[in-house]
Formats: structure tokens, C-alpha cells, sequence
């Protein structure tokens, strides 16, 4: 059985604050760290929150486009996210205790840095290695987040059909002569292959006449209908990628 790290050092953690410590009064149980430790935190702070701020940046790109999960396994997924973020709190919230705890006369806090020290003897490194659990946990909670979150415009324009014109600038003396053919397209990205869902496509003749927009499905493919002409007569593309730099249009017409 698969098992969850994040939630298994929470464990830990929780079980080694419950029994508490004996014999603990108001003094502190370790001195203040000295100045190269206290810089050795900081610089590892500001690495851990570079890139903390990238990841979320990573993670705010890839799921600018969402598609829409399962009803049925949302709660789950939902309950995951809470779990995370509530245990990366506690885990920054125990760093923090212990950074402050030589400067306050605090029986609780004492009590928190004496597992803490039990935990990780190293001080410097058990904060560092919390901190960055913390921040992790917060990634993974936010990430569950935009996995279970569905754009409401999004999903109101699923359903929608844009028709700009309904058959291009077709040459009007060869219009009567065209077949009507079935159009749609499967949309991956280039770099992965994998599907584009819930991207607005754009459908132009070849003149440049913006036809149709419709969007993807969660397999990527987009069905624009029965349109006059044939596929060499239009030119779908991703909106914002008109030279398909990002995305590749696969025709799955038959």
C-alpha cells in the first residue's frame, strides 16, 4: 500500500509532542544559535522561498486551463488539500517556535523545542529541513487545489458554439460545387504530446475569415461540425499560438 510521507512525518511529529516533557520548567532548553547559524537559516530561507515562488509559479501556469475532475472523487481530493495545508502550518508554526523560543519565558514553547531537539539534534538542520516540509505541504495543497478548481467561464462556455461565419470566403463559383465536410481536431503540445483541454480553438478559412470557435474536450479533441469545404480550406489553431509554435493540430476528420 501506497503510503504519504507528508502525512507520515505529521505523525511523528504529533506523537512526539503528546507524551511531553518532564521536569520542564521556565528555562530554555537550548541558548540562542550564533550569528553564522542564524545566517545559515536565512540563506536557506530565501533559497527555499525562491523557490517556493517558482514551483508556484509552475503551478499557476500549468493549470491556467483546468479541466473539470470527477464529482465523485472531489471531496477526496478536496479533504487531501485541507490536510496539507493545515500540516505545512504546523510544520512552519514549529519552525517558528523553535527560531524564538531562546528569547521567550514560555513553558509551551519550551515543551515544542524539547521534541523538536529529541527529533532533529542538529537545531540549525532540523529548522531548515521543517521549514522546507512546511513549504512543500503548501505546495502540494495548493496544487490539489488547482487540480479540483473548475473555471466557471470555462465550464459555462463548454457548451457553447461560436459561429462567425458559417462558411468562410469560399470562392462563391465553386461553393455549389464543395462537399460539406466533417471537422475536428485533436490539439497536443509539442514539447509532451500531451492534450490540450478545455483550450478555445480557433477555426479561419483560408482567406484569414475567422469561421467558428469552439473549445477542446478533456481528450483534446474539438469537433467544429459539417462545414463547406474540406480541411485544406481552414486553418484551426490554438488561440494565441495562431503559427503553432506551442500546440500541433492533429486532423482526426474522417
Amino acid at each position: 500500500m501506497k503510503w504519504n510521507r507528508p502525512a507520515f512525518l505529521s505523525a511523528i511529529l504529533f506523537l512526539a509532542m503528546v507524551p511531553g516533557v518532564q521536569a520542564l520548567d521556565s528555562s530554555h532548553v537550548y541558548t540562542a544559535l550564533t550569528q553564522n547559524q542564524y545566517l545559515m537559516i536565512a540563506v536557506a530561507g530565501l533559497v527555499l522561498f525562491a523557490i517556493f515562488a517558482l514551483v508556484l509559479y509552475l503551478i499557476g501556469s500549468r493549470h491556467a486551463i483546468r479541466t473539470k475532475m470527477n464529482p465523485t472523487v472531489r471531496p477526496i481530493f478536496g479533504i487531501l488539500a485541507v490536510l496539507y495545508l493545515l500540516t505545512g502550518t504546523l510544520f512552519l508554526f514549529i519552525t517558528g517556535i523553535v527560531l524564538i523560543e531562546p528569547f521567550f519565558q514560555s513553558v509551551p514553547f519550551v515543551e515544542v523545542v524539547a521534541n523538536f531537539g529529541y527529533i532533529f539534534p542538529n537545531m540549525v538542520f532540523g529548522i531548515i529541513v521543517t521549514g522546507a516540509a512546511g513549504l512543500l505541504l503548501y505546495l502540494a495543497g495548493i496544487h490539489t487545489i488547482f487540480m479540483i478548481k473548475d473555471t466557471p467561464d470555462v465550464r459555462d462556455l463548454r457548451n457553447k458554439d461560436y459561429h462567425i461565419q458559417e462558411t468562410g470566403e469560399i470562392n462563391e463559383e465553386t461553393a455549389i460545387k464543395q462537399p460539406f465536410s466533417n471537422l475536428s481536431y485533436r490539439v497536443v503540445t509539442w514539447e509532451s504530446g500531451d492534450p490540450l483541454v478545455d483550450a478555445k480553438i480557433k477555426l479561419e478559412s483560408k482567406n484569414g475569415v475567422l469561421v467558428m470557435v469552439k473549445y477542446t474536450d478533456f481528450q483534446g479533441d474539438v469537433h467544429f461540425g459539417k462545414l463547406k469545404g474540406t480541411n485544406d480550406d481552414y486553418y484551426p489553431y490554438v488561440d494565441g499560438d495562431k503559427d503553432r509554435q506551442e500546440y500541433r493540430i492533429i486532423t482526426t476528420s474522417t
